[in-house]
């Protein structure tokens, strides 16, 4: 594990996930659909509606007190970020990806996509920190936070694949949940855990 992306601890990292998806011989997980836009490759939602995609990544026991990873997304149509406002992390509150660990879940980090870096539409659907400013993210989520949106000015009925999702890049001057020095992030947890890590997926 590359200490140049998540710090040098005592004891080290240990990977929990690795999905390379520009790799053709790498598929999605059990729980995810296998979708090509584009000639690009990517995992996505697995079944329409409101519920959200869950796939589990064993940590095999081990404990541990910090958490470090990245992901790359691409925003389809309308994402509106934290606007469904489920103030539980149990519940449905973000258009992205969370992160989590635990029955009850803990959280540890969410990756959040707003509709557009710089259109209003009422403060519905941006992200919080975005030019006109979408609704905040629930109390739990704090800082642990990436929202980028793909998309400049008003939606369409697109893939935006010139831009991708929280990768610290393409934000506009002071989106700072957009620029978080990224793409990976680091963060340390308030307790010692064990349990599997959770990555769920909104539709």
């Amino acid at each position: 594990m590359a200490t140049t992306n998540c710090g040098n601890i005592t004891r080290g990292w240990m990977r929990v996930a690795h999905i390379k998806m520009t790799d053709e011989n790498n598929i999605c997980p059990q729980g995810l659909t296998y979708t090509i836009e584009s000639s690009t490759r990517m995992c996505t939602h697995s079944h329409s509606g409101t519920g959200c995609s869950s796939v589990t990544f064993p940590t095999h026991g081990v404990p541990y007190t910090k958490v470090c990873g990245r992901t790359h997304g691409y925003q389809r149509r309308n994402p509106d970020a934290f606007h469904i406002q489920s103030q539980t992390v149990e519940g449905y509150y973000v258009h992205g990806l969370s992160v989590t660990n635990g029955k009850p879940r803990n959280h540890i980090w969410t990756f959040a996509a707003g509709v557009s870096k710089d259109n209003s539409y009422d403060g519905c659907c941006s992200c919080p920190c975005a030019i006109q400013q979408g609704r905040a993210a629930p109390s739990f989520v704090g800082e642990n936070v990436f929202c980028e949106s793909g998309n400049t000015g008003r939606w369409e009925d697109q893939w935006y694949l010139n831009d991708p999702l929280w990768d610290s890049q393409g934000c506009l001057v002071g989106s700072t949940c957009c620029d978080r020095g990224g793409p990976w992030f680091t963060t340390t947890l308030n307790y010692t855990a064990s349990d599997d890590i959770e990555v769920r997926m909104s539709p």
